[in-house]
């Protein structure tokens, strides 16, 4: 039931028409995501209880808390070859934070741009020729940059 709920929030949330459905459909979707935990506390419920309901909930807590500080480590099996591998540098930090936020503000753009379109330009009907446009143009800036990029010193100090 929680994946059924799951599905009909995420393609709910595909297809809004409107920012007020969109919220509906992202809290089913929310609903949906929490699926799994209730499962696990149910069936924890169902199959013991006592001393050992307290031990089964604790270690589904302790993996649901913990797992995410593996996930870099099982990733580290996917890394590059040692020597592939570029040493940390003060320098690519800074490159890389920034890349983090040019990332971040995009995602956000991406998220809002069509209410921002509809509510204050009142543009909706446009936006998909609108958003194509300006990512043609966002394009065209990056790659302009990357050959920039390229053609200059290339240091990473």
């Amino acid at each position: 039931m929680g994946l059924a709920i799951y599905v009909i929030g995420a393609v709910g949330s595909a297809f809004a028409p409107n920012f007020a459905v969109l919220a509906g459909f992202r809290f089913l979707w929310g609903l949906g995501t929490a699926g799994p935990r209730s499962l696990s506390l149910a069936i924890a419920r169902d199959l013991h209880s006592g001393d050992w309901i307290a031990r089964i909930l604790a270690l589904v807590q302790a993996v649901f808390m913990v797992m995410p500080a593996f996930a870099p480590l099982l990733g580290e099996g996917e890394s590059l070859a040692p020597e592939h591998q570029r040493p940390l540098t003060l320098g690519r930090t800074r490159a890389a934070t920034a890349a983090m936020f040019d990332l971040g503000s995009f995602a956000v753009f991406l998220g809002s741009g069509e209410l921002i379109f509809d509510a204050t330009y009142d543009r909706s009907s446009q936006f998909a020729y609108l958003f194509g446009a300006m990512s043609l143009a966002m394009g065209l800036v990056v790659w302009r940059g990357s050959a920039l990029r390229t053609s200059g010193s290339g240091s990473d100090s």
